[in-house]
This record gives C-alpha cells, sequence and structure tokens, in this order.
C-alpha cells in the first residue's frame, strides 16, 4: 500500500511539474493533512513528500512571470494584512521554538532536529504567502481542494483502524484504543492540531459556505447542504463541548437570513437531523458535556481550562523578564505536563507579550478590514470558529485554510458588487 501511495505522490508531482493551478490544488489540499507517510518515509530524512508541493510553489514561482504579483493586486490591503498575520506567526514560531528547544520546555524535543523544524516553518509560510495571491484567480480550485481535504479527514476517521492497519501516518486523539468514530477522538490525517481544532476547521467550512450563500444572494444548494451535514459529522466525531458551542453561534448567525432556507432544504435538513439522532452520532459528545461539564471548564468554580490559565499566568506575570521574552520551564497540572488551552496564554508563555501584542494587532486588523469588505455579519460568522479556537485550544493549525476561505469570500463580494 506505501508504494501505492508513492506512486500517487509521483503522479501528482508530474502535474505539480507542468501546471501551478495543479500545484495550487495540491499545496491547499494537503494543507490541513499530514505527512500520510510514516516519518521514516521523509525524504532524505528531512522533508515529508508533502512538503515537496512547498517546493513546487516555488519553483513556479522563480519561472512563471505569471504568478508574480504586480501593480494593483501586489498593494491589495486584504492581501498586506494577510501576509502581516503570518509573517507574525512565522516570526512567534521561530521564536518560540528555538527558546523552547534550548531551554527543554514544552513543545519541543532535544531529539529533534531545531533547524530543519524551523526550515519546515519557514518554507511551508513562505510557500503560503505565494498562493493566497493567487486566489483571486483560483477560486473554485480553492474550494474543491478543501472540500476534499474534509471528506478525506472523515474518511480517515471512520476507516482509522483499516489505515492505520497499512502503515497510514494517522494523528491520535485522547485514547489509543480507537473503537468507532462515536465512542473514539481520533483526528485521523488531519495535522492542524488536535481534536478540538479540527472541530474548528469544519465549524469554519460552514460558516464560509453560509456567508458565501449570502454574499451570492443565492439558497443553499443541495450540494452545498450536504457539505454540512459531512461538516457536522466530523464535528461529532470530535466529541468537542466548544466546537458544539461554535457550531450553535454559527447557525444563529444565518438564522436571520431566512432566505437561504426553502421548503426543499426544510425538508433536507429534517432528514439530516433524523440521520443524526437515530444513530446517536452527538451521543459522545452529549455524555462528554454530562460528565466534564461546559461552563465549569472556563470558570473559576469549575477548574479545567481555568486552572489551567491561572497557572500559566501565574508563571508568566512571575518575573518582567517572562512577561517580556517567553518562559519556558515546563508548567504541571495536577502532576502532570499539560497544555494551557489558549493561544493567547502559550503564545505569552513561549514568545513573550511583545511579539504576542503584534501578532493580535494584525489578527484584530485584519477582522476590522474584512469585515469592511465582506459584511460585518458575514465576517463575525467566519471569524466566530477561529476567535473560539484562539481562547479556548492552544494550536491554530486552522488559520491557514481559515485566510484562504476568507479571501474566497472577499474576492466573490468583490465580483458581486461589480455586477451591482
Amino acid at each position: 500500500m506505501t508504494t501505492i501511495i508513492l506512486i500517487l505522490f509521483i503522479i501528482s508531482y508530474i502535474f505539480c511539474l507542468i501546471s501551478f493551478k495543479a500545484t495550487l490544488f495540491f499545496f491547499i489540499l494537503f494543507l490541513p493533512l499530514n505527512s500520510i507517510l510514516p516519518k521514516e518515509y521523509n525524504i532524505f530524512g528531512l522533508f515529508s513528500y508533502v512538503m515537496v508541493y512547498s517546493f513546487f510553489v516555488f519553483y513556479h514561482y522563480i519561472i512563471n512571470k505569471n504568478i508574480r504579483i504586480k501593480g494593483k493586486l501586489a498593494k491589495d490591503p486584504v492581501i498586506s494584512v494577510t501576509s502581516l498575520v503570518f509573517l507574525s506567526y512565522l516570526v512567534m514560531e521561530i521564536y518560540g521554538n528555538v527558546r523552547d528547544y534550548y531551554n527543554y520546555g514544552l513543545f519541543i524535543s532535544q531529539l529533534d532536529n531545531i533547524i530543519i523544524i524551523i526550515l519546515r516553518i519557514i518554507i511551508k509560510i513562505i510557500a503560503y504567502l505565494i498562493i493566497i495571491r493567487q486566489i483571486k484567480y483560483n477560486i473554485n480550485i480553492s474550494i474543491y481542494a478543501t472540500i476534499i481535504s474534509i471528506v478525506l479527514i472523515i474518511f480517515s476517521i471512520i476507516f482509522y483502524n483499516q489505515l492505520d492497519a497499512i502503515g497510514i501516518r494517522l494523528e491520535e486523539g485522547d485514547i489509543l484504543n480507537y473503537k468507532n468514530p462515536i465512542e473514539s477522538r481520533v483526528a485521523g490525517i488531519y495535522s492542524g492540531g488536535d481534536v478540538n481544532s479540527l472541530g474548528v476547521m469544519y465549524n469554519i467550512f460552514i460558516a464560509f459556505l453560509l456567508s458565501l450563500s449570502s454574499i451570492n444572494k443565492k439558497k443553499l444548494s443541495i450540494g452545498e447542504i450536504l457539505i454540512i451535514f459531512i461538516c457536522i459529522l466530523g464535528i461529532a466525531f470530535t466529541a468537542s463541548r466548544m466546537a458544539i458551542v461554535s457550531l450553535l453561534l454559527v447557525i444563529i448567525s444565518a438564522i436571520r437570513r431566512l432566505s437561504l432556507i426553502n421548503y426543499r432544504n426544510i425538508i433536507i435538513v429534517i432528514l439530516i437531523l433524523f440521520i443524526l439522532i437515530y444513530f446517536n452520532i452527538f451521543n459522545y459528545v452529549i455524555e462528554r458535556i454530562k460528565s466534564l461539564g461546559l461552563i465549569q471548564q472556563v470558570s473559576p468554580q469549575g477548574g479545567g481550562r481555568y486552572e489551567r490559565w491561572m497557572i500559566y499566568i501565574k508563571e508568566i506575570f512571575s518575573s518582567p523578564r517572562y512577561m517580556f521574552l517567553g518562559y519556558t520551564n515546563v508548567v504541571y497540572f495536577y502532576g502532570v505536563i499539560n497544555d494551557p488551552h489558549n493561544f493567547i496564554i502559550r503564545s505569552i508563555y513561549l514568545n513573550g507579550i511583545i511579539l504576542t501584542i503584534l501578532w493580535l494587532y494584525s489578527f484584530i486588523k485584519s477582522y476590522i478590514l474584512f469585515g469592511k469588505n465582506i459584511g460585518y455579519i458575514n465576517n463575525l460568522r467566519i471569524f466566530l470558529p477561529i476567535i473560539i479556537n484562539i481562547l479556548i485550544i492552544s494550536q491554530i493549525g486552522a488559520i491557514y485554510n481559515f485566510y484562504i476561505l476568507l479571501l474566497i469570500l472577499y474576492y466573490r463580494t468583490y465580483k458581486v458588487n461589480a455586477y451591482i
């Protein structure tokens, strides 16, 4: 099976060599996916087969003058602010990883090669910054690539045991013994973080489809409703309580647009709800809410995330040096090393408050700028999942696909308004 996967990668490389559109498609397709093959299959022991798509992005940028941005698009404010978000994120990642590595911290093992880690981060983000400048001309390809990613992740969760048996690289969840997608928490081939982060990605795409329908002033198609169903199924499989809250908020934000729903869609939605309830799809997440609580996780009385936040914040503000430069000592939570489950706190802890504020400034600036262009309701709807992600989860791997979808909404709005 490994040989077949290698052959498929090589075939895709041939397409990428010939066409930049193919390169863009595969680059976006694999943005939220892991390397598929185990680490021992890395090229020269350094780079995964997935990372090769970044090198094809550089190749086309060098030889193809058509993808070099000049003129008005080069000064496009949304491209500029998105670039600022990821350049500041790049600085944070490099600084935090280097400090963590040399101070025996939380996230980087001394067995890892820090130079290779930094190179991988730089290569991915620089290739990404080239790709986003071409989204305007490749909107449909970008959407299809993201949809296929979502379907592949669902597929990898449902058939986790079978894929694991043939050597596919899978991300583990909260348990090692996988039962079935309804009673287990695994991320499959998703690489943007843990299962909570995966739930964020599904919510982002639901928000994207609802906002796109609003911008185009069209009712949801059967195909779009089917994709939303797949995303809801994926959220149920993550059993993430915060993903459920995010889903409800996204849906509530779309209720005011009743024109998105007609009688045909109502029947389809009722059928989908019947399927979800009949097969107890949300049973596991409901059990987690009952046993672990929801509000209690972020309240002073309930412990959970709140206790972790307080422990980390206490360490951060224990010294001005730690607050400004970062602090990489291991933090224990009831005797176990634990993540803070908050991107901002994690960033201040590793990178210091200055770099964190710089990134937050660029993020808030992007929120304001996109809100002026795609409409504040559409903007709030699609930003909701990523904001919840930042506040409740430490990893923000979904941010790569998030800004691609945000740019698509921006260019769709621009196109719609051009015809008015």
